[in-house]
C-alpha cells in the first residue's frame, strides 16, 4: 500500500487517522471526511505525535540539576557543583537533539522535529519501523529519527495502517493484530 493511491478519484482509509475515511481525488488527499454516513470537512493537512516524556521531563531535569550545581557552588563544594552541572548540559544538549514532535502530512511527509533540528522522510520511502528501550524509531535506510514511547507508539501504529507491509516493533504488532 502507497501513502499516494494510484488510483481513480474515491473514499480511502484516512491516511492520517483522524476519521474513518477521507476523500481522494485522483491527485492528492482532500479536507472531505467521512467517520459514517455524514460526510464533513476536517481542515487538518497533519497530524502531530508529540513524546509527551520529552517534552515534561526534560525541563524538570535541566532545571533540578541546575538547581543541584548552584546549590553545591553556594555551599562552597566546586567538584559536586562541576559534576552536577555538567550532567544536567549533558542532559541539555540530549534534549536539544532529540525529538519531541513527529507531524504527519497528508503530501505523504513525516517531519521529526526537535528545538535544534529537524528531519523529513517521506513515508512511501520508509524501510522500517523499530523500537528500542524507551523509543519508537523509523528508518529510510539512509537515516533515522526517534520519537518517545508514548507518541512514538501512536505514530507507529498509524504508520503500520498506511503501511501495513513495513516490519513492525514487537510492542506495536501485538496490539494491531488484536
Amino acid at each position: 500500500m502507497s501513502w499516494i493511491p494510484d488510483a481513480a478519484a474515491g473514499w480511502r482509509p484516512d491516511p492520517l487517522g483522524r476519521h474513518r475515511l477521507r476523500y481522494w481525488d485522483g491527485r492528492a488527499w482532500t479536507h472531505l471526511v467521512a467517520d459514517g454516513t455524514a460526510v464533513t470537512e476536517d481542515p487538518a493537512d497533519c497530524r502531530r505525535f508529540v513524546s509527551e516524556l520529552t517534552v515534561l521531563l526534560a525541563p524538570v531535569f535541566v532545571v533540578f540539576f541546575s538547581g543541584l550545581a548552584l546549590a553545591a557552588l553556594a555551599g562552597g563544594a566546586f567538584f559536586p557543583a562541576a559534576v552536577s552541572g555538567g550532567f544536567g548540559l549533558l542532559l541539555l544538549v540530549t534534549f536539544l537533539r532529540q525529538p519531541y514532535l513527529a507531524v504527519l502530512g497528508l503530501d505523504g511527509t513525516l517531519t521529526f522535529r526537535a528545538p535544534v533540528r529537524s528531519v523529513t522522510f517521506r513515508v512511501d520511502d520508509l524501510v522500517a519501523i523499530g523500537r528500542s528501550r524507551t523509543n519508537f524509531i523509523v528508518s529510510d535506510g539512509a537515516r533515522t529519527a526517534v520519537l518517545g514511547t508514548f507518541g512514538g507508539e501512536a505514530l507507529a501504529m498509524q504508520l503500520l495502517r498506511v503501511r501495513p507491509e513495513l516490519p513492525a516493533p514487537e510492542r506495536v504488532r501485538r496490539r494491531t493484530e488484536i
